[in-house]
């Protein structure tokens, strides 16, 4: 009687790991743009007051789940989560994040991911943005 009970309760543990298990991304990339379609960069330069769009992609698609749009400023010590973003069915996320006078910081970056609970983050964007002096 032993044996099956502990048969039943190391199949469970099997069985309720393989769905997070299988879902782990193989890969998973973000990166930024100063305009909509553009070319898009592990390093973005933007004068305040301009948008920058994020876009990121991950494999295989999560397109049932949702991603963190995660933020650290020039001078934060801690990430913040800015916002959450759904994943499409290719597996594309993507945020606009527009910039104002006091995102700015010359030439000290602002850092931004996306992550997905309990599978991961992407690389960070680094994201310069200058007030044109």
């Amino acid at each position: 009687m032993r044996r099956i009970a502990a048969w039943l309760v190391a199949l469970a543990l099997v069985l309720a790991a393989v769905p997070a298990g299988a879902n782990v991304p193989r890969s998973f990339t973000a990166c930024g743009s100063v305009t909509r379609h553009g070319d898009c960069g592990r390093v973005v330069n933007v004068i305040y007051g301009k948008t920058v769009y994020l876009r990121g992609k991950v494999k295989p698609p999560h397109a049932d789940l949702r991603a963190g749009v995660w933020h650290k400023g020039p001078f934060d010590d801690a990430w913040e989560r800015w916002a959450t973003v759904g994943i499409s069915e290719r597996g594309v996320m993507r945020y606009a994040w527009r910039t104002t006078l006091e995102d700015g910081a010359q030439d000290v970056p602002h850092y931004v991911q996306f992550r997905i609970k309990g599978h991961g983050k992407s690389n960070r964007v680094r994201v310069y943005v200058w007030l044109g002096e």
